[in-house]
């Protein structure tokens, strides 16, 4: 939603009144981080609730503003902007180029706003230490490289990267193939993919096929990852397939 006759994005929900303690959450309710945005905020909601019905946090009742960033980036370090001085606390944002330029603008050097979790949570968003954001929950970098040693001691050395292609998907691979080299291996395939790819990702599917890894550890958004998992099966490729955290196998139709 915009305000009428400006150009940027406005905050869904306006505070109303000091007795309430304001939570906020900018995400992506609309585009490709929908069914992540609207389940985190849902579960928040829940817990919410339940605070509030035993009372609240000393007496006051919390609530859920939320706003919704349609997954643009710009439109995300707006909206975060606008936050401040109107809400206590940010739950996580979805999307690594979202986060990602948000930090690039230096927009939590301005504000003092917390932002409890990142999701995605890369490495570069954790270090060096960034003012203002608290993880809960371990980093992309922690789960990869557990992954490699989980597939390594279970014997399985043959380990290929399926990632998005972008920045976040590049940072992945590379430290999947870090904690190879602890292990004295290599990468037997490193092969990208593109969200909007219109052959539904057949080349990728045909090479895994030509290098049968053991495993894919797949890289991307919950709905990439989906994709691709469904044209890698549909295409007959045997290899375990694994993902992080934040993959979703209901999405998977």
């Amino acid at each position: 939603e915009r305000a009428p006759g400006r150009g940027c994005p406005r905050v869904l929900g306006a505070p109303a009144g000091a007795q309430e303690i304001l939570i906020g959450h900018v995400a992506g309710y609309t585009g490709p981080a929908m069914k992540d945005s609207t389940e985190m905020g849902a579960g928040a909601k829940v817990l919410v609730a339940s605070i509030n019905a035993k009372g609240g946090v000393l007496g006051r009742k919390l609530r859920i503003v939320t706003a919704d960033d349609h997954f643009k980036p710009e439109e995300t370090a707006q909206l975060i902007a606008s936050m401040s001085g109107k809400v206590s606390a940010l739950l996580p944002t979805t999307g690594s180029a979202n986060l990602g330029l948000v930090l690039k603008n230096g927009v939590f050097e301005k504000i003092t706003l917390p932002l409890v979790g990142t999701i995605p949570s890369n490495e570069s968003f954790r270090t060096p230490l960034r003012k203002n954001i608290f993880h809960f929950r371990a980093g992309d970098q922690d789960q990869r490289a557990k992954l490699v040693v989980h597939l390594t001691n279970v014997g399985v050395k043959d380990i290929a990267v399926l990632a998005r292609n972008n920045p976040s998907g590049a940072e992945g691979a590379v430290i999947v193939q870090e904690a190879l080299q602890k292990r004295g291996l290599k990468l037997v395939v490193h092969a990208t993919y593109d969200v909007g790819a219109k052959d539904g990702w057949a080349p990728q599917a045909k090479l895994m096929n030509e290098k049968k890894p053991g495993a894919i550890i797949l890289l991307g958004t919950p709905q990439g990852i989906a994709d691709v998992t469904k044209a890698l099966k549909t295409g007959g490729v045997p290899s375990l397939l694994y993902a992080v955290s934040y993959a979703d196998f209901q999405l998977i139709k």
